[in-house]
């Protein structure tokens, strides 16, 4: 990508190292805040005030437009491990590409997920398809990588990107309006730097076909 290269000569020092770790961080001490001092009657406390709703940004609360980003996809024990992948897949991105390029392909799927939350102001933009962007990339890139489920059984991790791609279709066709928005962010950015590439690998797969 030559535009990127471009920009990365001239802004690479710029750039942020280790973010995954970063907002990993920034995740884990929400949720850890969540369970210590829970909201009354049943209430989000810290994730209310802090996650990324529209209409509460035009009424000038615009902290949501960075601190949604340290809003964890959950409040449960699970949500550890989704934390601990996010952290992995971030990593190695971030040493497959460089820091910059892991910066850039993050604040497509950002600024993506923040015009959602304008076009539908009255719902809530979860980061969680911010981060699961990160995951379809890590799988594109290394799809013969392997998943223990229940630490046990292997499964590589292209055959749960397809899962993933699946859901999306579904919450793309029958989602809520703010669920539908943040299918496209979360794919837009995936698609700005793999496209091309998808583009070629189907014609070589035509060639192939015909080949044969």
């Amino acid at each position: 990508m030559k535009l990127l290269d471009r920009l990365e000569r001239r802004f690479g020092r710029f750039a942020i190292p280790n973010l995954a770790l970063l907002i990993v961080m920034g995740q884990g001490m929400v949720l850890l805040l969540s369970w210590l001092d829970p909201a009354p009657n049943g209430g989000d406390g810290l994730i209310a005030e802090w996650r990324l709703q529209g209409s509460q940004v035009l009424d000038g609360q615009w902290w949501r437009l960075v601190t949604f980003v340290c809003v964890p996809p959950g409040t449960g024990i699970l949500v550890l491990f989704a934390l601990y992948l996010f952290l992995i897949m971030g990593g190695a991105l971030e040493s497959q590409w460089g820091a910059f390029r892991f910066n850039v392909y993050l604040l497509l799927g950002w600024i993506a997920s923040v015009a959602a939350a304008f076009v539908a102001p009255e719902g809530n933009a979860s980061v969680g398809y911010l981060g699961s962007s990160v995951f379809l990339a890590f799988a594109w890139l290394f799809p013969d990588f392997k998943l223990y489920l229940m630490f046990v059984l292997p499964i590589p991790i292209k055959y749960l990107a397809w899962i993933t791609w699946l859901v999306y279709g579904i919450n793309l066709l029958s989602g809520e309006p703010i669920e539908q928005l943040l299918v496209l962010a979360a794919t837009m950015n995936f698609v700005v730097f793999f496209g091309s590439e998808i583009v070629l690998k189907v014609k070589a797969g035509r060639r192939r076909q015909q080949s044969r």
